[in-house]
């Protein structure tokens, strides 16, 4: 029988993601099974202690960050190249997503008092979903920059401030454990 470059092709893209798929269920089936025989995590003095570049951190002093953050860092010149733009036009845009997101920090801190954070946060990762979606299908600055500002909102609606008065909410005193 004499197959088709087509069916060669198709059949050896399907035997490609058979294999990884394949590797990655062993790879996540042995973390699982070493977490399993290994145990829980043992509590130690010295394990419960933060750890960043050898300074132990007091009180509340640490910036608390997602990938909001740190997808500029990462990304800023290969989409630049992509869009044909200044990297800094890129950092304009993010910078634009941090105001957005400063500006309506009052606003989602009092729908939370009012709804409550189950009712808020999830419309955050909905906000982040479409800016990097917006992001990934960016074919201009425009699209670029209206990216970034649905992932301010998101940063607003669904970062640690949000989701630490949440907590607040529903632990009372006993959240400064949780955060």
């Amino acid at each position: 029988m004499i197959e088709s470059a087509v069916d060669v092709g198709v059949t050896t893209d399907l035997r490609a993601f058979l294999i990884y798929g394949f590797a990655v269920i062993a790879v996540v089936g042995t973390m699982l099974g070493l977490s399993f025989v290994l145990g829980q995590r043992k509590n130690a003095h010295s394990k419960n202690l933060p750890f960043e570049s050898g300074i132990v951190s007091v009180g509340s002093a640490q910036f608390h960050t997602t990938i909001h953050f740190y997808l500029p860092a990462i990304l800023a010149v290969p989409i630049s190249k992509e869009l044909g733009i200044p990297t800094e036009t890129f950092f304009w845009a993010f910078t634009i997503s941090i105001l957005v997101s400063g500006l309506i920090g009052p606003r989602i801190g009092k729908a939370i008092d009012r709804l409550g954070g189950r009712r808020v946060l999830p419309f955050g990762n909905l906000a982040f979903a479409i800016g990097l979606s917006i992001l990934a299908l960016s074919t201009e600055p425009v699209l670029l920059f209206v990216a970034w500002i649905f992932m301010g909102i998101g940063s607003s609606m669904g970062n640690y401030d949000s989701a630490f008065a949440t907590a607040v909410s529903f632990l009372g005193t006993k959240a400064n454990r949780v955060i």
